[in-house]
């Protein structure tokens, strides 16, 4: 006599193996490709790698390029107060020195400097020697924002760097931001970068440096260049631009 309770609980037990092989033999399948799926970059990912090599790009553009030889390289600064040194409690202090002092270190320097306190972009335009230089640096725009009407900033700024390049066609060229409130900076570091960049110059943002307390003070300290305020930069503050500007010039060969 048949025992169908056995051959039917043999029925299920054999379906449920092939069931749990054929199961595990999808599953064994589909692997392969999540595996395939998950090995290869994400759009996002490629996306954030083309974006940091294009900010890499975009830095080493930025850097100015000196040839080293053996005749003196010829550098021009340009600016108001701050090239001139106040308020750094001595003159070897000052921003300009200390570009010049650490560019002096990786090849020889003969430094020239224009401008003056008080000075505004039209003002400088008239001193800029038609020598031509191997580096031009343009620290002219913290007066523009106080003496001079916003909407002249464009041309004026424009003219004083068409003299710069008129004079030095292939000098390496920095223009410096505005030292200046925040606001002050929105009003005149638009024009300067812009201006700057069009003929092929790197722009230095300085605005930050000033927003920083320690940049700048105390009020009514003695100096070399007078009694200081709390406005220029003090000692701190001239290394701080000073270090920006050395960070954007490479002496090569």
């Amino acid at each position: 006599m048949v025992n169908w309770l056995a051959v039917v609980t043999a029925v299920v037990v054999v379906g449920g193996i092939g069931f749990a092989v054929a199961l595990g033999s999808n599953q064994a399948q589909a692997r392969p490709e999540a595996s395939t799926q998950s090995s290869g970059p994400f759009s996002w990912e490629i996306r954030e790698q083309e974006e940091a090599a294009a900010a890499a790009a975009a830095a080493e553009a930025a850097i100015v390029k000196l040839p080293k030889k053996a005749d003196p390289t010829s550098v021009l600064f340009v600016g108001d107060s701050l090239t001139y040194g106040a308020f750094a409690s001595t003159e070897s202090a000052a921003w300009r020195p200390l570009v010049t002092s650490g560019l002096s270190a990786q090849t020889p320097i003969d430094e020239t400097w224009v401008g003056g306190s008080g000075l505004s972009s039209v003002d400088v335009t008239p001193k800029v020697p038609k020598d031509a230089f191997d580096l031009v640096i343009v620290e002219i725009g913290t007066n523009d924002a106080t003496n001079q009407p916003e909407e002249a900033l464009e041309s004026n700024y424009t003219a004083l760097i068409g003299a710069v390049r008129s004079a030095s066609p292939s000098a390496g060229l920095i223009c410096l931001g505005s030292w200046q409130t925040a606001w002050r900076v929105s009003q005149t570091d638009q024009e300067i970068k812009s201006i700057c960049e069009a003929n092929a110059g790197t722009y230095i943002k300085l605005g930050d440096l000033w927003l920083d307390e320690a940049n700048r003070g105390p009020d009514l300290r003695e100096t070399e260049f007078g009694v200081g305020d709390d406005f220029h930069p003090n000692d701190s503050g001239h290394r701080a631009i000073a270090d920006r500007v050395l960070a954007q010039i490479r002496v090569e060969g």
